[in-house]
């Protein structure tokens, strides 16, 4: 009767153990998404620090030397075809979409990588690569 006591035990202590795997997975998961509050702020450019990237509320100001060189509106995608945009995308498949009203997707850039401090991106047309340090939200 002991063995059983004991083997019931076991059995639920794993069994609270194997839930709590599971949740960790669910919650690491989730740290892949990003959306459009984590853009928000000033991006400088890590190899050109004159260039400045200004996200707002679905508009990006770009600016070069402190003087603005367009003024575009964004969306996250996961592609570079505007009707795959969403708020909320993963970091796995995420792209930023730039344009302008008459001309919706004139840019497509992947993102790499996405956090309070760093963006890196890729332009899908030239394979070139840029990161960005935020220096204010």
């Amino acid at each position: 009767m002991k063995s059983l006591k004991i083997i019931l035990v076991c059995v639920t202590l794993m069994s609270f153990s194997a839930k709590s795997q599971v949740k960790d997975v669910r919650l690491s998961k989730e740290s892949f998404f990003i959306n459009e509050a984590l853009l928000t702020g000033q991006w400088k450019n890590e190899d050109d620090p004159t260039w400045l990237l200004v996200f707002d509320k679905q508009k990006v100001i770009e600016t070069y030397n402190n003087e603005r060189l367009d003024t575009m509106f964004y969306k996250l995608s996961t592609s570079c075809d505007l009707k795959d945009s969403s708020s909320k995308v993963s970091l796995l498949q995420a792209f930023l979409l730039f344009g302008y009203d008459n001309d919706p997707v004139t840019k497509c850039y992947q993102v790499l990588n996405l956090s309070d401090s760093t963006l890196s991106c890729m332009n899908n047309k030239t394979g070139e690569f840029f990161i960005f340090k935020k220096v204010s939200n």
